[in-house]
C-alpha cells in the first residue's frame, strides 16, 4: 500500500518506518542488480557467442538509456515517487525475465535471434530502472531529515555494498561448481524473484504530497541550480568522470580476462570482487 499524506511533511515515525523499508528494498535490490547487470550479464552475453561490438553496446545501455530519467520525472508528478519507482521496478524485473528464455530462442531460431531478445530484454531493463531509478532522490529526501540525511545515505550504501559483494562472492562460489548455461539462468531467475519482491517493498515508502511536487519542477531551475552551485557543479564534474571510467573499466576488464587471458567465469568473478573490495575501502579511507 502506498502511504501518500496530505502534509508538506512526513512525521518521524513515518519517516522511521520509510527508511526501514527502504533499506530493505535497498538489500534486495543490490541481490537482483549483481544477478542481472554488470559482469554478470556480460558473462551471459559472452556464452551465448556475443561478440565485442555487441558486449560494448550491451554495457552502455545504462548510459544510453538514462534519457528516460525524464519520462520517470514526468511520472513522479502523476503518480508520486513510491508508485513510480515500484511500478518501474516492477516492469524492469519482468523484462529482466526475458534473459531467461534466450538460450532457447538461440537454440530454436538462431544465434542472432537469442541476441537480439538479450539485447531487447537488457534495453528494457535499464531504461525502466532509469524510469524508477530517478525517484531515489527525492524518496530518499522524503524519509530522512537535514540531521540524518548524510548518516542515512552512508548506510545506505553500505548495504548496498555489502550484500552486493556477498552474493557476486556466491556467485563465484557457484560458477567455480556449475558451469552450464542453466546456472546462469537459475541466476537470473533469482535475481527476477528478488527484484520483483523489492519493487513491493519500495511501494511501502510513505511520502508527502512534496515528492509528487519535485516532479513537476521544471529542469530549468536544476539547470540554474547546477550553473549557480560550485558545490553541485563539482558533483557533476566528479560523477561524469566517474561514470566515464566505470563504461570502459568493467567491460574491457572482463573481455580482457575471458578472451585475452581465457580465464572461467569464476575466476572472472574473483578479480571482479577483488576490484569492488579495493572499491569499498577507498570509500573509506
Amino acid at each position: 500500500m502506498i502511504a501518500i499524506t496530505d502534509t508538506e511533511e512526513l512525521s518521524p515515525a513515518q519517516k522511521k518506518k520509510g527508511q526501514r523499508a527502504y533499506l530493505w528494498f535497498n538489500r534486495l535490490n543490490a541481490l537482483s542488480y549483481a544477478a542481472l547487470a554488470d559482469s554478470i550479464l556480460i558473462l551471459y552475453a559472452i556464452k551465448l557467442g556475443a561478440g565485442d561490438p555487441f558486449i560494448a553496446v550491451l554495457s552502455s545501455l545504462v548510459y544510453f538509456t538514462s534519457p528516460f530519467t525524464m519520462v520517470g520525472k514526468h511520472l513522479i508528478g502523476k503518480l508520486g515517487a513510491a508508485k513510480n519507482f515500484g511500478t518501474a521496478w516492477f516492469s524492469r524485473n519482468v523484462a529482466a525475465a526475458l534473459m531467461i528464455l534466450v538460450p532457447i530462442v538461440r537454440i530454436k531460431f538462431s544465434q542472432a535471434a537469442g541476441l537480439e531478445l538479450l539485447f531487447i530484454a537488457a534495453f528494457l531493463f535499464f531504461s525502466f530502472r532509469s524510469i524508477g531509478g530517478v525517484a531515489m532522490t527525492p524518496l530518499m529526501g522524503e524519509i530522512t531529515s537535514d540531521q540524518d540525511r548524510g548518516t542515512y545515505i552512508s548506510r545506505v550504501w553500505l548495504n548496498f555494498s555489502l550484500f552486493y559483494l556477498l552474493f557476486l562472492i556466491t556467485i563465484t562460489i557457484v560458477l567455480g561448481l556449475f558451469k552450464g548455461i542453466r546456472t546462469f539462468q537459475s541466476i537470473i531467475f533469482f535475481g527476477v524473484v528478488t527484484g520483483i519482491v523489492s519493487s513491493f517493498i519500495v511501494y511501502r515508502v510513505p511520502e508527502s504530497k512534496y515528492a509528487r511536487l519535485s516532479g513537476q519542477e521544471k529542469l530549468s531551475s536544476a539547470y540554474k541550480h547546477i550553473t549557480q552551485n560550485i558545490t553541485a557543479r563539482r558533483l557533476l564534474i566528479t560523477w561524469i568522470a566517474l561514470t566515464t571510467g566505470m563504461m570502459f573499466i568493467l567491460p574491457i576488464s572482463v573481455l580482457a580476462l575471458k578472451k585475452g587471458y581465457s580465464f572461467s567465469d569464476h575466476q572472472v568473478l574473483i578479480f571482479i570482487v577483488i576490484q569492488l573490495l579495493g572499491s569499498i575501502y577507498a570509500s573509506y579511507t
